[in-house]
């Protein structure tokens, strides 16, 4: 068994292997959610750059309702303008580092969903997304084909690392858009946390 990375959480030592299946050696691994405004949050650290409509980045903590910003139409995989209409931060311990072959990275909760070539909707934790969320997603793994914004465009770029992060972390997330269920993050496609919405598109077969 080829092993990617080892990582503690809540006290439980977990491995991310070739299968990408996370395995609890302890049997469980607790997470737990501290909100404000009682909202269970999709979450990024702050400092993440949330792509602006103009092509800017802004941090996400500074995101604000009214903010134009770009997100994509899954159905179509087209790139639109969006209107944030809701955000919201929280406190939580199931953060995880999601290194690409491009050098960048994301932190995020483990049950953030990113949108996978030929998967749909995925987290690395996809027990944990469909038991607060009601959400059936694919389990995100490295070699994982995500897709990244690049002069206005959609290309992939692969996973190549995944790592828990211990402890307990002040994290943000854009609730609900205008239109469409998604944006991008450090780059990255990523959905809104509005799980109604996106529960209506995980019925449809994604486009490769």
């Amino acid at each position: 068994m080829v092993l990617f990375t080892i990582g503690v959480a809540a006290g439980k030592t977990t491995i991310l292997n070739s299968s990408s299946e996370w395995i609890d050696l302890n049997q469980s691994l607790k997470t737990e959610h501290i909100t404000y405004n009682n909202i269970v949050s999709f979450c990024f650290e702050k400092g993440t750059m949330v792509t602006m409509a103009d092509g800017s980045s802004k941090p996400i903590e500074k995101v604000t309702p009214g903010d134009k910003i770009l997100s994509v139409n899954t159905l179509e995989m087209s790139v639109e303008n969006d209107i944030v209409e809701k955000v919201d931060s929280a406190i939580c311990n199931n953060f995880v580092k999601i290194f690409f072959d491009d050098l960048t990275m994301n932190v995020n909760t483990d049950d953030h969903l990113y949108y996978v070539k030929g998967k749909g909707w995925c987290s690395v934790n996809p027990e944990s997304t469909f038991r607060k969320y009601k959400i059936r997603a694919g389990i995100l793994k490295p070699g994982d084909d995500c897709y990244k914004i690049l002069n206005g465009r959609l290309i992939n770029v692969k996973i190549s690392t995944i790592q828990r992060i211990p402890g307990r972390h002040t994290g943000f997330s854009i609730v609900k858009l205008n239109k469409n269920r998604s944006y991008f993050a450090n780059g990255k496609l990523v959905s809104i946390e509005e799980v109604e919405t996106i529960k209506e598109q995980t019925r449809t077969k994604p486009k490769k």
